[in-house]
């Protein structure tokens, strides 16, 4: 069972502390409890937009300095924004092409976090990396897009002045299916789904130590609570 504390000075993901994830499913939901807060801003793919975002950032009162933000990523050369992104390559240049779309996500991701007054000082952007959204059979493709969005993020924090990091979130498994051995060592910081329901607090624990799959640490871990629509999260 896991003991909420007080999460002063800790940092955003104290050990042992348990926060929520959130996003546009939970708009017309109760929000459990939680020591910090995760919220999606798109609405489930890239060029996205969750509406209810602002307010999942405080309802119930919570300090927006406890939230921090995730994006949902994708390679999806059936969006329009895929066109824009071959526009900005030599013709042929599939590579780049991908790099660009997943650039152009990003800006898009950020740009429409920054409408979004309780999300500004978010201190973690994570980027949702899931099988469930459309990728190439090219993990290389993949790899260029995820980069793209990475680096298209991270520049706009820099460029804010802010001290923000950015890291990836996955499943091991659905990692590796659309990455391949890509960003393996990239060393980013890895908020970990389990995908399992009703974690011990030592289950939890053994998958904070597990291996990271960009050799970046993991901060976080994801498990689902049994009757919470919100999924459940460990700081490691």
């Amino acid at each position: 069972m896991l003991v909420p504390m007080a999460a002063q000075a800790l940092g955003q993901y104290p050990t042992g502390h348990s926060g929520i994830d959130l996003s546009f499913p939970s708009c017309a939901n109760a929000v459990p409890s939680g020591e910090f807060r995760i919220v999606g801003v798109q609405g489930g793919s890239d060029f996205t937009d969750n509406g209810c975002a602002n307010a999942e950032a405080t309802v119930g009162g919570f300090d927006p300095a406890n939230v921090s933000i995730y994006v949902n990523t994708g390679y999806n050369t059936a969006n329009p924004n895929y066109k824009l992104a071959q526009a900005n390559c030599p013709v042929g240049e599939a590579s780049c092409a991908a790099y660009q779309y997943g650039y152009l996500a990003g800006i898009y991701a950020y740009d429409t976090s920054a409408t979004k007054a309780n999300l500004l000082n978010a201190q973690t952007w994570w980027l949702d990396v899931e099988t469930t959204n459309p990728w190439s059979t090219n993990t290389a493709l993949n790899v260029q897009d995820i980069q793209g969005e990475y680096d298209a993020i991270s520049g706009r924090l820099k460029n804010a002045g802010s001290t923000a990091t950015v890291g990836v979130y996955a499943r091991p498994a659905q990692w590796a299916t659309i990455t391949g051995t890509g960003l393996g060592t990239s060393g980013w910081p890895v908020w970990y789904a389990t995908g399992a329901r009703n974690q011990t607090t030592s289950q939890l624990q053994q998958a904070c130590k597990a291996t990271s799959f960009t050799g970046g640490p993991i901060q976080v871990v994801q498990w689902i609570g049994q009757g919470h629509l919100n999924d459940l999260d460990y700081g490691c």
